[in-house]
């Protein structure tokens, strides 16, 4: 857990715990209707104001906070959703070679090899993409091809 996480973990129990304190001063607060008219009502104490205040405090600060979180919960999910998708492409790898009876050796040595087995590869790599829920990309294709040439890259080195 790195720090940013830390952090909205403890922003998230401190906000949590002062809508608590805030809504439980409210509960404690409530009076009965009024019987006397409106206009003879006292003016409002400075209690009332404090309180007033510190609600829209925490008002603006939990707004603050659920418009960043959604940011940072959507990038998250954009993140974990191409790490998932990186390793079913690395996975559809070893099932073409599989497939094609290469070994990695020949593949990364002969490019008649290697281009069979990426055309396998690919195949294999849109099916399993098709089927990995939360996955959206707008050229899928391209995109496989870009991931192979980067895992192609990683295993010759």
């Amino acid at each position: 857990m790195n720090d940013f996480d830390k952090f909205v973990k403890w922003a998230s129990i401190t906000v949590f715990v002062l809508i608590l304190l805030g809504l439980a001063s409210m509960a404690g607060a409530q009076e009965a209707l009024p019987v006397a008219p409106v206009a003879t009502q006292p003016a409002q104490t400075l209690g009332d104001m404090v309180s007033q205040a510190v609600f829209a405090v925490v008002s603006a600060f939990l707004l603050f906070v659920v418009n960043y979180c959604k940011v940072y919960i959507a990038t998250r999910n954009k993140q974990a959703n191409h790490e998932r998708g990186v390793a079913v492409v690395k996975d559809a790898l070893y099932s073409s070679l599989d497939d094609t009876g290469y070994t990695l050796k020949q593949v990364l040595t002969d490019a008649d090899i290697k281009a069979a087995v990426k055309v396998c590869w690919l195949r294999i790599s849109l099916s399993r993409l098709d089927n990995l829920a939360g996955f959206k990309k707008a050229d899928p294709e391209a995109w496989v091809k870009e991931q192979q040439g980067i895992i192609l890259g990683k295993l010759a080195s």
